[in-house]
């Protein structure tokens, strides 16, 4: 069983970001190296939560939350190998269903490089829609990339989930 629980525990998020493919798959060009990357900064955001994704209660990855202002939550996601596909679909829509009832939030937006597609399906078989795109907004391995911003509504959440 797949679910969601709060946690703060910098060496567990830390351990994920440093697992095989996992930094590589989210960072661009403007990241620092891996060996100076820390998510303790993350943790002195105000308002940032991180869920612990457990599946049959072992740790199997997390979605970090940040206030981006009003009730909307920008979401990020690292799933370690054992938590991919089926399982992260159903750990994000645990954590949709977290959020959008534990916390006052009215819309969950996320974004994705446009050169991870899976990134952008698993978005999208998770409930999200594409609202945007800002083209070469970034760059990963010295070349430019769009932005694909996604979201989706507490409201549509609601609708989808009747």
């Amino acid at each position: 069983m797949i679910t969601v629980t709060p946690t703060r525990d910098v060496d567990f998020i830390n351990s994920v970001m440093r697992s095989p493919g996992i930094y590589a798959g989210l960072a661009d060009d403007s990241c620092p190296k891996l060996d100076n990357f820390d998510m303790a900064v993350a943790l002195e955001i105000p308002g940032c939560l991180f869920l612990q994704i457990l599946d049959d209660g072992a740790p199997s990855g997390w979605f970090m939350l940040l206030p981006k202002g009003g009730e909307v939550l920008e979401v990020h996601t690292a799933t370690l190998a054992s938590c991919r596909g089926k399982k992260a679909v159903r750990a994000a829509l645990a954590a949709e269903e977290w959020i959008f009832t534990n916390t006052p939030c009215a819309e969950i937006t996320s974004y994705a490089l446009s050169d991870s597609k899976q990134t952008v399906v698993f978005a999208l078989l998770s409930g999200l829609s594409i609202t945007g795109r800002k083209p070469h907004d970034a760059t990963r391995n010295g070349k430019p990339v769009d932005i694909i911003t996604l979201s989706i509504s507490k409201d549509d959440w609601k609708s989808n989930h009747k």
